[in-house]
């Protein structure tokens, strides 16, 4: 599933008049700190300067060359990006492989070593304004398609129009209250209708930049397509079979290979993409030797199928890295559109009925470790007694809060019950009180009168496990759990459609908070089929510690914030927390080198890596 996000902050009003007269970006005889910057980060100062040779983290004197061959599951069946509905090349089970960084250009490209700090590529300068409701952006003037014509303002603006009109819905989400116009020669002027948004400049930046003239006709833009599109990135696609592979090569007269963002990066010649139907074929594919490098994301798996003469001589190596931030976070969500799962004792007793430490022992080795805080160890963590302002804060929300929000961080979800009968007793008595009786050794819902049966939405088969271990512990208290077998697209679809009484979500929490926190559990999205809000959660006073997230233009509130939002959440038990991943398990063949500096912030590492010089004429073709 694609991985889609954005937020807001709230600082200063411009003058109209300097606006709309002289279109500045900044307030009369105010300097805006990110003026004529080769950057910008609305809470960071910027750590490379204009003068940078290269990002701290790669090796800009590795060298060109070789084949990298990986995978993807699932499939594909079209190259324009500029279209939903439509499934183009994506990056599910996989490293991952982010097509529009690769193809297509943009104004700003974001830095892997630094929270939220973006640099200009396919733009020379950025101004915006203080209250970040205006950007002015200054095109590249070396820019260029791989067809040799120079990018110009038209095509930045036919991408926005399209992206807006018809792109997936992600863009047509986040670029609703935004609008683009031409400004000085070789300028492009966005401007949002929310002010003070902290997430403005860098969603308009880093558009992928799309030629116009190639999508001349409209026929040809508005159809799904296996057209070979052009593009202005460090590769083209250069052959493409849907739902089979797509190839691409390396751009050797690319226009901005001696820019520092680029240093060290994009090093194989070619890059070979093999889809497959499921996890299982690609991993037996993937020890046969048919392709090069591996994210593994089942502790099953990494636990017991990495082994054998390959890896024991060090033909293929093994690396336990860390994840980002607080680890990707494995949650049941509850459809809060379903009348059942408004009650707050029906979640806290479903909550209560997943065993964590059984399930990491029995299924996953030991190798998971218990959700605490949705932002792990960090600074953005909720804990203890609440503090004066977070206790301000929830004041006016208290009536609609449990008990006890304000005395410690949160009920420990995986249960302070001293044993399980305990916690089976406890689990039934909450049902009971909500309604939700045994009759006939069956629980009845309330809403119909009818034995609970609950649905769960999956996309992965390998949670499969899990659930089935959920679904005899429900048994147990007279509830049937369906676990529903769909192809992967009609499982997204229902997803998508919020068709479903559960789901597993999984969700990374960034340090750079208020984004993703919005996609999933805001308000404003619940009520919308194919947003990420699969939870539909409406509630204010989460709600409201979103917005301070959003409106932060500060680390302490940024972090105020957080520590809001991580207390109601957990407190409000708006999911069952499964479990959360805090290393990247990545296999990879001998003569595949990687930085030593590599910070693994999102392990979008393919495009740092490289073959070793001894190594390269095994990698081609």
């Amino acid at each position: 599933m694609k991985k889609v996000f954005f937020s807001v902050l709230l600082c200063l009003a411009i003058i109209l008049f300097v606006f709309f007269v002289n279109f500045s970006p900044v307030l009369a005889g105010e300097t805006n700190k990110q003026a004529d910057q080769c950057g910008h980060s609305p809470l960071y100062q910027l750590k490379y300067t204009a003068d940078a040779k290269q990002y701290d983290y790669v090796n800009a004197k590795a060298p060109k060359g070789g084949t990298l061959r990986v995978s993807r599951v699932g499939t594909f069946d079209s190259l324009n990006f500029l279209r939903y509905p439509g499934t183009t090349i994506g990056s599910r089970h996989q490293i991952p492989l982010h097509m529009s960084t690769y193809l297509f250009d943009s104004f700003l490209v974001k830095s892997a070593d630094e929270p939220a700090s973006y640099y200009c590529l396919a733009a020379t300068k950025l101004d915006v304004s203080a209250d970040l409701s205006t950007v002015r952006f200054s095109l590249n003037p070396k820019a260029r398609w791989h067809d040799g014509r120079a990018m110009t303002v038209d095509d930045v603006l036919f991408t926005f129009e399209t992206l807006k009109k018809q792109g997936v819905p992600y863009y047509r989400q986040v670029l609703r209250t935004i609008s683009a116009r031409k400004g000085r020669d070789g300028e492009v002027i966005y401007q949002n209708t929310r002010l003070h948004d902290r997430n403005f400049v860098h969603i308009v930046g880093t558009l992928p930049i799309h030629p116009k003239h190639f999508w001349a006709s409209e026929g040809k833009l508005t159809k799904k397509s296996m057209i070979l599109p052009l593009g202005s990135g460090p590769y083209r696609i250069t052959s493409a079979q849907a739902g089979k592979f797509a190839h691409l090569k390396r751009v050797k007269t690319y226009w901005a290979r001696d820019h520092f963002t680029r240093q060290g990066r994009f090093n194989f010649d070619q890059i070979e993409i093999d889809y497959f139907r499921d996890n299982r074929s690609s991993l037996e594919a993937f020890k046969l030797g048919h392709y090069d490098i591996r994210l593994e994301r089942e502790a099953v798996a990494w636990a017991n199928e990495y082994e054998g003469e390959k890896f024991s001589t060090g033909r293929y190596q093994k690396l336990d890295l860390p994840a980002s931030n607080a680890g990707d976070l494995f949650f049941l969500a509850f459809n809060q559109r379903r009348p059942l799962f408004k009650n707050r004792q029906v979640r806290k007793a479903l909550a209560l009925l997943y065993d964590f430490s059984s399930a990491n022992k029995v299924l996953f080795h030991n190798l998971y470790q218990p959700v605490a805080s949705v932002y792990g160890d960090s600074a953005l963590a909720a804990k203890g007694l609440a503090t004066r302002e977070e206790a301000e804060f929830l004041k006016p929300f208290m009536k609609d809060l449990p008990e006890g929000i304000l005395k410690t961080a949160g009920p420990q979800w995986q249960m302070t019950a001293q044993s399980w009968r305990e916690k089976m007793r406890l689990a039934a008595r909450l049902l009971d009180e909500a309604g939700v009786v045994v009759k006939n050794q069956r629980r009845i819902n309330p809403e119909t009168g009818k034995p609970l049966v609950l649905t769960v939405s999956y996309l992965e088969a390998s949670h499969q496990r899990i659930l089935l271990h959920f679904q005899r512990t429900l048994k147990q208290v007279g509830i049937d759990l369906e676990l529903p077998k769909l192809e992967p697209m009609a499982a997204r679809r229902k997803a998508m459609d919020h068709d479903f009484d559960m789901i597993v979500l999984k969700w990374s929490p960034q340090l750079y908070a208020g984004q993703t926190e919005f996609l999933l559990w805001g308000s404003r999205l619940a009520d919308m089929k194919g947003t990420y809000a699969f939870a539909g959660v409406k509630d204010p006073a989460l709600d409201q510690a979103i917005a301070v997230m959003r409106r932060a233009t500060d680390q302490k509130t940024l972090q105020l914030g957080a520590k809001l939002f991580d207390r109601i959440f957990r407190w409000q038990s708006y999911a069952i927390p499964l479990w959360r991943r805090q290393k990247n398990w990545v296999a990879m063949r001998q003569g595949i080198q990687r930085p030593e500096k590599d910070p693994h912030v999102e392990f979008s590492i393919i495009d740092r890596l490289w073959a070793a010089p001894a190594q390269q004429s095994h990698y081609q073709k």
